[in-house]
C-alpha cells in the first residue's frame, strides 16, 4: 500500500478527515509498532502472545496462530504453488517457540543485520 506523509498527518489530526485504505493500513502498522514496542518494554522480551497481540492490532482480527490447512503461496500468473506453510497448529507452536528463544537469545557475535534476516525467516 502507498501513501503519503499528508494523508497520514491528516488522518492522525484532523479527525474530521476520513482516511483511505492504504492511509489506514500504514497506521494500523504504526500503532502495530508502538504496541510491540511498549510490550517489549514492559517485559523484556518477545514471546508468542506478544506477537500475537501484535498481529491482532495489525490485522483487526483474533485469528492467532493458524490453525486450518489451505495456505499457499501461489504464482499469481501459473497458479503455481511455491511454498505452503506448515499448516499443523503444534508444528506452528514449536515453529513459534523457536523463533521466540532466537528473538529473546543474545547473539553478540552476529551482525545485527544477519540476526535480523535469520528473524524474519523464521518468521
Amino acid at each position: 500500500m502507498i501513501t503519503t506523509q499528508d494523508k497520514l498527518y491528516q488522518a492522525l489530526y484532523a479527525k474530521s478527515a476520513k482516511p483511505d485504505v492504504a492511509t489506514k493500513e500504514v497506521l494500523r502498522y504504526r500503532e502495530a509498532l508502538l504496541m510491540g514496542t511498549l510490550l517489549i518494554k514492559e517485559k523484556g522480551f518477545l514471546n508468542t502472545n506478544g506477537i500475537i497481540t501484535i498481529q491482532k492490532e495489525l490485522e483487526e482480527n483474533n485469528a492467532g496462530l493458524r490453525r486450518l490447512p489451505g495456505t499457499a503461496l501461489v504464482n499469481d500468473l501459473t497458479n503455481e504453488v511455491i511454498y505452503t506453510p506448515p499448516d499443523n497448529f503444534y508444528t506452528i507452536s514449536d515453529l513459534m517457540k523457536n523463533l521466540e528463544e532466537y528473538l529473546n537469545d543474545d547473539h553478540d557475535d552476529v551482525s545485527p543485520l544477519i540476526k535480523l534476516a535469520i528473524q524474519h525467516y523464521q518468521f
